[in-house]
């Protein structure tokens, strides 16, 4: 098992306060409220009622975060630059409307508008492909580098395939997803593949392939 799939199902079982049995599915505001360094900011955009009020009671009190219900697109572009100078933007939305991909790519673009070195990530379900496409194509062009990630655990029913766009990726991300792959090829009942592909702005402003696993 790689460093990486190790060290997230450490943080996993010390958030879900699981020992054989899972009590609940620690999600990404937990991942990011615990642990906080300081000067670190936490906003978490949520429209549901019920679950800002579950996010309240979840979240550690002595980090710094805030609930914010409102649409998360247009108050996270209000809110950018950052006064910290960077910036981890986070979207993972429920895909409910027929119109979601268009709007994260138009957030993606603006974003990076606003706030060029802004680490965004973007996870998706690749069903469009040509929706998927604009979306990374956005990424490429709009970041000085991106990270793109496919993960796919073959045939079957429900969701198959999806993807992670990372925009301005930690420098050691792309190394530490490579040595994981042989962890995600046991999904699938053995079938699954993460591939992955490193993008780069020459010094011509041109897109160019860094790397490729």
């Amino acid at each position: 098992q790689s460093a990486l799939v190790r060290g997230f199902f450490q943080r996993f079982h010390q958030l879900s306060g699981s020992g054989k049995e899972v009590s609940f599915y620690p999600g990404s505001p937990m991942y990011f409220t615990h642990g906080q360094t300081a000067g670190e900011r936490c906003l978490l955009m949520e429209t549901h009622p019920d679950t800002s009020i579950r996010l309240h009671n979840r979240l550690p009190s002595k980090a710094s975060w805030d609930v914010i219900e409102q649409d998360g697109y247009a108050t996270t572009l209000s809110r950018l630059p950052a006064p910290e100078k960077r910036a981890l933007l986070l979207m993972d939305p429920p895909f409910e409307k027929p119109n979601e991909f268009r709007a994260l790519t138009r957030f993606t673009s603006h974003a990076l508008k606003r706030q060029a070195n802004a680490t965004v990530i973007v996870w998706y379900p690749i069903k469009d492909i040509a929706s998927s496409m604009a979306l990374e194509e956005t990424a490429r062009v709009e970041a000085t580098e991106s990270l793109i990630v496919h993960l796919d655990i073959g045939q079957g029913r429900g969701l198959r395939r999806c993807g992670v766009v990372v925009t301005n990726p930690p420098f050691t991300l792309f190394e530490n997803l490579a040595q994981s792959r042989a962890d995600f090829a046991h999904l699938g009942r053995g079938k699954g593949c993460l591939s992955l592909s490193l993008y780069a702005k020459t010094d011509d402003d041109r897109m160019s392939l860094l790397l490729k696993a």
